[in-house]
């Protein structure tokens, strides 16, 4: 996304302000892909001590009563609005109780 905004805006508008909407682009991606991480749930690879997503790995075990998710980025103050429905969500529809 911020990489066709360095691209075209120059071409519309003067290379100031292209390279100012670049930055400013570039600046709001860096702080948005982090806050919506990818959450998956894994399951273990039978015979082994490997984790997996389920829906990539169809033999995958899962376990009753227990949950566990998988995020793709590492945590900060911003992901916890993010995180919460998402995580609630996943919960409700695995029957899990969540906290």
């Amino acid at each position: 996304m911020p990489y066709r905004s360095r691209i075209f805006s120059p071409l519309f508008l003067t290379i100031e302000l292209g390279i100012l909407i670049g930055v400013g682009a570039s600046l709001l991606w860096r702080v948005y892909t982090p806050t919506r991480p990818v959450i998956a749930v894994v399951g273990r690879l039978p015979g082994t001590r490997s984790y997996r997503d389920i829906t990539h790995f169809e033999q995958t075990e899962t376990f009753e009563r227990i949950l566990i998710l998988h995020m793709d980025a590492p945590f900060f103050f911003g992901d916890l609005v993010f995180l919460k429905e998402p995580c609630s969500a996943i919960s409700t529809k695995w029957s899990v109780p969540s906290l």
